[in-house]
């Protein structure tokens, strides 16, 4: 049975919280596939699928919560572990390598860009997958053109490169934002003769989900969201 570290955001669907960002969706879609059997009166129950030994680390964003979000552990079943871990915990990357060091993964993932640089930077020889959730550079300069500042480059830059030195693999949310990482890894001297038949990066888009107590939002979801994309171009 293999063994998978994840690293990713909360809250999560399930959770009851002030606001439930994308990137809590984003790291249960990626979770949703590895577990085997669910867990009984979870939001990840009723799956069926090959069985895999999974640790889920979310680092929680203390803006989506009514009070600041502590340090957590959960069992959910003999194949799932969890631990929810506030971003301002001063001791993130000291825990984080602690549960890398007893879980002893076969593989890393990393979803979304914050977590992802995390992963990179657990000291580990076990393969990484990175998915980095929008491009980090194209959000530090909108953030810099509003804050009238360039002094937030150099830290997205800083951040997006530890993914981009580590990850053996990486998933972007659409085709511009592949193309982008490519280039990117073209930069960094990543696409060379010894990766020539290495795919770095595949495309996986953000899903819309519904949950228990969700069916009568569904269809006016539906519409809305196809209304909001319309003259928005295919990739």
């Amino acid at each position: 049975m293999k063994r998978i570290l994840i690293l990713g955001n909360c809250p999560l669907p399930d959770e009851n919280t002030k606001s439930r960002p994308a990137a809590g969706l984003r790291t249960y879609q990626f979770l949703k596939p590895l577990l085997g059997n669910g867990v009984a009166g979870h939001a990840f129950s009723g799956m069926r699928r090959e069985k895999f030994k999974v640790f889920l680390v979310t680092i929680a964003m203390p803006e989506c919560y009514e009070n600041e979000p502590g340090r957590k552990e959960m069992r959910h079943s003999d194949d799932f572990s969890q631990l929810q871990i506030s971003k301002d915990d001063p001791n993130l990357f000291e825990e984080i390598q602690k549960i890398h060091d007893e879980f002893h993964p076969d593989a890393i993932v990393g979803v979304n860009t914050f977590p992802s640089a995390v992963a990179a930077g657990i000291k580990s020889a076990a393969p990484m997958w990175a998915d980095i959730n929008g491009w980090g550079m194209a959000e530090a300069q909108a953030e810099a053109f509003k804050k009238d500042s360039n002094n937030y480059l150099n830290h997205y830059f800083q951040m997006e490169k530890t993914i981009l030195d580590r990850a053996d693999k990486f998933s972007a949310v659409s085709k511009p934002q592949q193309y982008a990482i490519n280039g990117e890894l073209a930069t960094l001297g990543r696409l060379n003769k010894e990766t020539f038949n290495h795919k770095f990066v595949h495309h996986v888009p953000n899903g819309i989900e519904f949950f228990s107590g969700e069916e009568i939002e569904k269809e006016e979801a539906k519409r809305k969201t196809a209304e909001f994309f319309q003259n928005v171009p295919e990739d």
